[in-house]
């Protein structure tokens, strides 16, 4: 079960981490304190690289199928957009509406997604 349900804990609690860290910074306002604005990307970045090296590594023992691939790819494009949103909210100028809105709401989805790749893969070596 990807080596051991650890993989599927530290996920989760990296997940857990990056959206209490991201409401706590919602409701604090502009300008973001530096130490929860800092441990908010880089626990996401830190969440993102463990999800790829674990991915990685079970497609090198054997090849994903279709199906946890699609889901992979789906969670990266989350992961990937959140970056985006998130560079573009913390820059200088406000953000449009619908930047902030996708930052929002683009998180759900990214763990669903997620959740959806690891328990897609469970049972593997």
């Amino acid at each position: 079960m990807l080596e051991s349900p650890w993989r599927a804990v530290i996920t989760g609690g990296l997940l857990a981490v990056i959206l209490v860290s991201g409401y706590l910074l919602s409701r604090a306002g502009k300008p973001y304190g530096a130490l929860l604005f800092n441990v908010h990307k880089l626990i996401a970045l830190g969440a993102v690289v463990f999800l790829v090296l674990t991915l990685l590594k079970l497609n090198r023992v054997e090849a994903l199928g279709a199906t946890a691939f699609a889901a992979a790819l789906v969670a990266g494009a989350l992961f990937l957009i959140l970056i985006v949103t998130g560079g573009i909210i913390s820059a200088a100028k406000a953000a449009p509406g619908f930047v902030s809105l996708l930052h929002r709401i683009a998180p759900y989805f990214a763990v669903i997604a997620a959740a959806a790749t690891l328990f897609l893969l469970r049972g593997r070596p």
